[in-house]
């Protein structure tokens, strides 16, 4: 596949700024013939519309490239190719396509797509890259709503919809995170629960973050809408409210979706530079959370192996006259339930056999109660 016909290269102004020398920007390849035989480990996409015309006259992208490319590199020298902005299609449907077909050929050289992009809708061509993987993935999704409307409203605001519809159905599971209870439909809440989808509000996040790692450890991909962020600290989220997450929180967040081994794609979407400030802030919190996951990326540390090398493992005696079986990471401290299985384990069906979980649901084991994630991996294999 020949990637430069998908892309407008990073401006000449950007790539020849003056770096110190721990920017990010002396280790970021934006000049390439092709990608065969490389060995990129994360590749940064631009999408500054979902088509032609939508597109701004302001590359809002670039904003997060600049303040992005500055940021200092950690211990290990990261292995980015930042591909440019996307040429944008005349319809949003084609350009989804485009994302689709960019993100399935990286995810099939191993290289992980990261999406900076305006609007929510265009993480349909991020799930969609999906389809021919011959894999079920569970999508997480941080948004301070859920994005179901009317199919006559517009894309961004029914984009979730596309996704939970979409045939063939591949969608093994589904969380929406950070959603905000005044601005959500009590009701589209219920239908996810009888679904067992995963729903945690900010409140939730708020009280023990922590308890939001094993929903992201679940992961293959993740669009995160900054509009969960709090106004303060996004003002360049036209949908963003006094009352969302911190831009610490949000770091956080993307700090465990690189470090969960299994999430193949990422999506930050929400950003229009027309409303930033001068400084632009909002471009610097996504150029912070993009940082917080690659740094994640990097500390990623063998936690689907559970050989006893890397493990620990605890049998929990229950009252229901069975046992559960946990095992905890030696190296990273995150906790794994098992979920019985009947018949061959294949390789695309092992998912389903273990459960992230965190320290909490141990406790709640050894005290005689069977936590929920259990009984939801239960339902999910069945």
């Amino acid at each position: 596949m020949e990637f430069k016909l998908f892309f407008e290269e990073v401006s000449d102004e950007l790539t020849g700024q003056r770096f110190e020398a721990a920017d990010l920007g002396n280790f970021i390849v934006t000049r390439y013939e092709n990608l065969e035989n490389t060995s990129f480990d994360i590749a940064l996409i631009g999408v500054k519309a979902s088509c032609k015309l939508l597109a701004s006259s302001k590359n809002g992208i670039d904003e997060i490239r600049r303040k992005f490319y500055h940021l200092k590199r950690g211990k290990e020298a990261p292995k980015i190719i930042d591909l440019g902005n996307l040429y944008l299609a005349d319809t949003p449907e084609q350009t989804y396509a485009r994302i689709r077909e960019v993100c399935e050929m990286l995810i099939q050289h191993q290289i992980l797509p990261v999406i900076l992009g305006t609007t929510h809708d265009l993480d349909i061509g991020q799930y969609q890259a999906y389809e021919d993987l011959n894999k079920l993935v569970y999508l997480a999704t941080i948004d301070n709503t859920v994005d179901i409307a009317s199919p006559a409203s517009d894309a961004e605001r029914n984009h979730l919809n596309t996704i939970l519809l979409h045939q063939p159905n591949y969608l093994f599971s589904f969380g929406i995170l950070g959603f905000q209870g005044y601005l959500t439909n009590g009701e589209k809440l219920r239908v996810f629960e009888k679904l067992n989808f995963d729903a945690i509000s900010v409140g939730r996040i708020r009280a023990n973050i922590s308890e939001i790692e094993p929903v992201i450890r679940s992961a293959d991909l993740l669009s995160f809408d900054i509009s969960a962020i709090r106004q303060n600290d996004v003002p360049a989220s036209p949908k963003s409210t006094p009352f969302g997450l911190t831009g610490e929180e949000a770091g956080q967040i993307c700090w465990y979706a690189g470090t969960n081994e299994k999430l193949s794609s990422l999506g930050i979407y929400g950003y229009h530079v027309d409303t930033d400030t001068k400084d632009f802030q909002t471009a610097f919190v996504i150029a912070v959370m993009l940082w917080y996951f690659i740094e994640g990326f990097y500390h990623r540390k063998g936690q689907l192996d559970l050989g006893e090398n890397f493990h620990i493992k605890y049998t929990v005696p229950m009252p229901q006259n069975f046992d559960l079986i946990f095992y905890k990471n030696k190296l990273s401290d995150t906790w794994w339930l098992e979920v019985p299985v009947e018949g061959k384990k294949s390789q695309n069906f092992a998912r389903q056999c273990l459960v992230p979980c965190s320290y909490n649901d141990f406790q709640q084991a050894n005290q005689g109660h069977l936590p929920d994630r259990w009984l939801k991996g239960m339902i999910r294999k069945g």
